[in-house]
């Protein structure tokens, strides 16, 4: 797949449960053989924010990436 489009997204999770524990996704975008643009999105995640697996189907864009911690 080419030319994916990740724009003006948010993905989060929450600090606590109700049950004491934190409960976040592992990635806000994970894709296999894509190529596209990630840009203009709020991601706070366990592990990654965008994970893109043999991106061999063109250009892998992350313009602007601000790291944010899941806490």
């Amino acid at each position: 797949m080419n030319n994916v489009l990740v724009t003006g997204n948010t993905v989060g999770g929450v600090v606590n449960d109700g049950f004491g524990q934190p409960r976040f996704f592992r990635a806000a975008v994970a894709t296999d053989e894509s190529g596209g643009t990630y840009s203009g999105n709020t991601f706070q995640t366990i592990n990654h924010d965008v994970v893109v697996r043999f991106g061999n189907n063109g250009n892998v864009i992350l313009p602007t990436i601000t790291l944010t911690e899941a806490e």
